[in-house]
């Protein structure tokens, strides 16, 4: 779960969301960029999913975490049938140039 700051959140309403995610059991790692601030919870409890942390001060949203990156990674590699072995290892053909007819 990615929980999204407000652009002028305090550091006390940072640290109440993270205080309030950490007593649900999950834990959490945060990142700030500018004015903006999120949490990230991987894995969170069910019971974290169940509370309404859109609604505690400064939150602005939240978001389910995104598709593991093995998982991710298998549907961005080249088919199969796109591979070719030099000097032993396996690597992506180029799809375009003067060698992809």
């Amino acid at each position: 779960m990615v929980i999204v700051m407000k652009a002028g959140a305090t550091d006390t309403q940072i640290d109440g969301v993270r205080q309030h995610v950490e007593s649900c059991g999950a834990r959490t790692y945060f990142t700030r960029d500018g004015g903006r601030a999120a949490l990230a919870c991987p894995n969170p409890p069910k019971l974290l999913l169940d509370t309404a942390l859109a609604t505690l001060p400064g939150v602005e949203a939240t978001a389910p975490w995104g598709t593991p990156y093995r998982l991710a990674s298998r549907q961005c590699a080249p088919p199969e049938g796109r591979t070719s072995s030099a000097l032993g290892t396996a690597r992506a053909q180029p799809s375009v140039g003067p060698n992809s007819w």
